[in-house]
């Protein structure tokens, strides 16, 4: 048996290309369906609510980062009139929580005002109480300030605020103290 490709044999006028004369049709369609997949889930392919889906899904398997591009890949879809907007925004400031808490407050902020009605108490405490829980105090506290007016009245919130004072005792970076100070939650503010 001669293993020599059809091109290289005396006498043929026929041209191949080097690796797809031996792979069998169907296969190669089916390998080109998974690779068009592949790229499609590496570039952010999928409706927006998939890939709100898809960053919730991810957030829930502590994989913020990944979750972060899920949302931000969703939120270059989605206009703000859109019903997965803010699911999306929402999906976005929890995953940022771990990621970059700074962007995460901003976000949070600029949606409510961009959104008024929008946000609630509990998208505020839900943050701030992430911000806690990865001892971001500054950025937690700033984002309870921000949202004071809703949250006021909420007995949760006496929670949040306590347990970043309890926290703020044990800060040792000095911008940390400066701003938990400034903000009435050490003393000497």
């Amino acid at each position: 048996m001669d293993l020599r490709r059809p091109s290289q044999l005396p006498g043929s006028s026929r041209v191949c290309l080097p690796i797809m004369s031996t792979i069998d049709p169907h296969r190669s369609h089916v390998a080109s369906l998974l690779l068009a997949l592949a790229l499609c889930s590496c570039s952010g392919g999928g409706s927006p609510k998939e890939q709100v889906d898809a960053g919730y899904s991810s957030l829930n398997s502590a994989k913020s980062k990944e979750a972060v591009a899920s949302f931000e890949a969703a939120l270059t879809k989605l206009t703000p009139t859109d019903a997965e907007f803010l699911r999306a925004k929402l999906g976005l400031v929890e995953a940022l929580v771990r990621v970059d808490a700074e962007r995460s407050k901003k976000e949070l902020i600029d949606l409510a005002k961009s959104h008024p009605g929008k946000v609630t108490a509990k998208d505020y405490l839900r943050t701030a109480n992430a911000m806690v829980n990865e001892n971001r105090l500054g950025a937690a506290a700033e984002t309870l300030a921000a949202g004071e007016s809703l949250i006021k009245d909420d007995p949760k919130a006496v929670d949040v605020k306590e347990m970043i004072k309890q926290r703020a005792t044990k800060a040792t970076d000095p911008s940390e103290i400066a701003r938990l100070k400034s903000l009435g939650y050490l003393g000497g503010g």
